[in-house]
Formats: C-alpha cells, sequence, structure tokens
C-alpha cells in the first residue's frame, strides 16, 4: 500500500484547496437510509471536503488521512481540529477506547494491499450497531453514481 508520501506527491495539488464532494459523498449525504448525525469517521478524508460537508449536515467528524499535507490542510484551513495523519490500524492502536456511529471510506478500499486487515480494523473502531458507508470505482474504472453503499456491521464486521 502506498505511505503518506505517494499520496502527496500524486495528490499535492489537493493540498492547497477544497475540492468538491464525490459522488459517494453526496449520495451518502442525501440518502434517506443513512443515519443523520452521530459520531463519523472518514478513512482518507484529504483536505477534508466531506468532513466539512458532514459537520454542517449534524455530524462530529473525525478524519485520518495519509498524506500529512492534505491532513494539515483539513485541520488549519477548514477548521477540523480532529484529523489525523494516520492509518486505520495505527487509529486503532492509538485510540483503542474511540468509537464512531459512522466510518466511511470513499475511493479507498481498492487501494489497500491487505484489505482484510483493512476490514477488521475499521470494525475495530466502530460501535455496536454502527455503519460503514464506502465506495468504490466501477470495474471498468469509471464512477457511474452507483458506487455507494451503507453497510450494517453484524453483516460485515461480525465474525472478523
Amino acid at each position: 500500500m502506498p505511505n503518506g508520501s505517494w499520496y502527496g506527491q500524486m495528490y499535492g495539488v489537493r493540498d492547497a484547496k477544497l475540492l468538491p464532494l464525490e459522488p459517494g459523498h453526496k449520495c451518502f449525504l442525501a440518502d434517506p437510509l443513512a443515519p443523520k448525525r452521530g459520531e463519523l469517521l472518514d478513512i482518507g478524508c484529504g483536505t477534508g471536503n466531506f468532513l466539512s460537508a458532514a459537520r454542517a449536515a449534524g455530524y462530529e467528524v473525525t478524519g485520518i488521512e495519509l498524506d500529512g499535507n492534505a491532513a494539515a490542510f483539513a485541520a488549519e484551513k477548514n477548521g477540523l481540529p480532529r484529523v489525523f495523519p494516520l492509518s486505520v490500524s495505527e487509529f486503532a492502536r492509538e485510540y483503542p477506547r474511540k468509537k464512531f456511529d459512522v466510518i466511511s471510506f470513499f475511493e479507498v478500499l481498492e487501494h489497500q494491499a491487505a484489505p482484510e486487515e483493512f476490514i477488521k480494523s475499521v470494525c475495530s473502531c466502530l460501535r455496536p450497531r454502527g455503519y460503514i458507508a464506502l465506495s468504490v470505482p466501477t470495474a471498468n474504472g469509471g464512477l457511474r453514481g452507483q458506487t455507494f453503499s451503507i453497510i450494517h456491521p453484524t453483516i460485515f464486521c461480525d465474525g472478523m
């Protein structure tokens, strides 16, 4: 899996501005089945565009982002004090008692070298009866608007 410096090189231009919301972000915020409040952890939060929108929608937000420059931008420029330059496994180890009602990772799962370990770390940060919101690219590499899912943890996390 690429490290923070790789993400900084690949996505460094994003560290200077707040980008528009991605399709998965918009779908989650508009979905009538999605929880409308609670504590939300966004994995791969970039410069905080989704965190800012989720906070405005009523969530208490925390983000993690491997690119330290993007995490700093989210914290400093967007007033998001709980953004950490950590992986989800590092976050789970450093904050073992911190649990969330919703954990989101949009366009992140496909970057994982060990997706099962990633999911285990995600599940360890989720409150009982919490939700996971995610999106991944379609098989042809595009985003067609059908990339968003809300998963109840009893389906996804039990037995991990």
